[in-house]
């Protein structure tokens, strides 16, 4: 409804707009929903996850044109991880550490035996897997800067991670793969404590007991897991220990 006000000193006349008190559409006034945490919900907020999985799919091809291209053959030290793979399929070996060495735990050629058994072995099929765990670590990245910091922070940070420098790159896709197995299970740890903080941040003392067990087993497993791959692990731990003691 419009009303024409004149005004007593100019004599101008002035619109004013006052709210239609029967709003079309049936009589309902039309509002857009908003979530529990006080932001506005659209259609739009599908875009993020469109975004992730691009960048994911766009960091696969980048790698497999690197190994391609560039990674082909292997190093030595790659040799010898190869190798200890094929040992757990052909003699039953069952190693704890790469040869030669005393603190580097032999994840990965676990994590590689089964694709060598189905699709056999090569560099490629190797560096593969090396090149996919680089894609997971990109993604708790994304999860956490996300978790710190918002949507496009996240977004940025994914970015970066999959389209990384050279050097990074070159160990995004090394059979070794310590490196990058002990980065994705300190990124899980600091996701698990930031997880476990704004909950109690939110509800201090409660939740289920049962979960929060769960919640800090899985932050004990990683860091031992972690630990053993390599002792760099201890950065995150350090780190994990940090915010706890801070959050007390």
């Amino acid at each position: 409804m419009t009303v024409m006000v004149l005004h007593p000193v100019s004599g101008a006349q002035t619109a004013l707009c006052e709210e239609d008190p029967h709003p079309p559409h049936g009589g309902r006034e039309e509002r857009s929903p908003v979530n529990g945490a006080g932001r506005v919900a659209t259609t739009r907020g599908l875009a993020p996850w469109v975004l992730v999985a691009l960048l994911l799919l766009a960091g696969a091809a980048f790698r497999l044109y690197f190994i391609l291209g560039h990674s082909s053959y292997m190093q030595s030290d790659e040799a010898l991880v190869g190798l200890s793979t094929q040992h757990i399929l052909t003699r039953g070996e069952l190693p704890v550490f790469f040869w030669g060495e005393e603190r580097s735990g032999a994840l990965i050629t676990y994590l590689v035996a089964p694709f060598f058994y189905v699709l056999g072995a090569s560099n490629l099929v190797f560096k593969i897997v090396t090149a996919t765990i680089s894609l997971l670590l990109a993604y708790l990245l994304y999860l956490l800067a996300r978790q710190v910091a918002g949507d496009r922070a996240g977004l940025f940070g994914l970015a970066l991670a999959v389209f990384c420098p050279p050097f990074y790159l070159m160990w995004s896709v090394h059979a070794a793969a310590e490196y990058l197995l002990v980065m994705v299970l300190g990124v899980a740890m600091l996701l698990l404590c930031n997880a476990l903080s704004s909950a109690e941040a939110l509800a201090p003392g409660e939740g289920s007991p049962v979960r929060r067990v769960v919640a800090y087993g899985a932050l004990g497993l990683a860091a031992g897991v972690g630990f053993w791959i390599s002792p760099l692990v201890i950065s995150f731990i350090a780190a994990v220990w940090a915010i706890n003691f801070l959050r007390d």
